[in-house]
This record gives C-alpha cells, sequence and structure tokens, in this order.
C-alpha cells in the first residue's frame, strides 16, 4: 500500500471522479476512479495495481472498484501540480480540486461518490 496518496474530486463530461495521486508499487502514479474513456488513460493495470487501488478506494469508502491510470510521461517527470494541471489542458478532466466544485458542499460531493 502507498504511505501517502493524495485524493481530488474532478469532473469531467462523464461526471464525478476521484484523482489519486502518490507512490503505487514504487512507482509514481495518477489514477482515475471511475475510469475516463481517454487514450491518456489506461485501462490496463496489472493485478496487483488493481487489488492496491480496488482497497485504496474501498477504504475511501468510494463505490467505485476501478480506476484507469494516467500514461502521460508528465506524471513521472513534472510535479504533481503540472501532471494535474496538463490533464485538464487536454481535456482528460474539465476541473480537479475543490475549487472547481463552485459552492458545492464537499461533503456532499465525496457522498455522492461513495
Amino acid at each position: 500500500m502507498p504511505e501517502a496518496l493524495a485524493v481530488y474530486p474532478a469532473l469531467s463530461d462523464y461526471g464525478l471522479h476521484l484523482v489519486l495521486a502518490g507512490r503505487v508499487l514504487e512507482r509514481k502514479a495518477i489514477y482515475i476512479a471511475p475510469p475516463v474513456p481517454s487514450p491518456a488513460c489506461s485501462f490496463k493495470l496489472d493485478d496487483l495495481e488493481a487489488r492496491i487501488i480496488r482497497t485504496i478506494l474501498t477504504r475511501l469508502g468510494s463505490r467505485y472498484t476501478s480506476a484507469c491510470k494516467v500514461v502521460l510521461t508528465i506524471v513521472y517527470t513534472e510535479s504533481l501540480h503540472e501532471a494535474l494541471s496538463m490533464l485538464v489542458s487536454l481535456g482528460v478532466l474539465n476541473c480537479i480540486g475543490a475549487e472547481c466544485l463552485g459552492d458545492q458542499d464537499l461533503e456532499k460531493v465525496f457522498s455522492r461518490l461513495q
């Protein structure tokens, strides 16, 4: 399991998502749950990686059981902020973080993700 993991709410054209960012299996990684259909996000996770992500989502109380892995080189070479900004710039997600949810109560938003 990752020692530390950042979790962000996000919006796309398909609805609400959780963005998980941190080191998984000793590698920097960003996951989006539920998966978004995009060439920037791979649905192919190895078995151990998929189990780890499923466990994290379960511990978060999320109703989601799967995620896609962002496969852009920026995940490994740039800062987390830059990598997340690039996901918005490329149109993979419309926005990431509490600010994209406007005046919605964050607690209510997370309850919809569960």
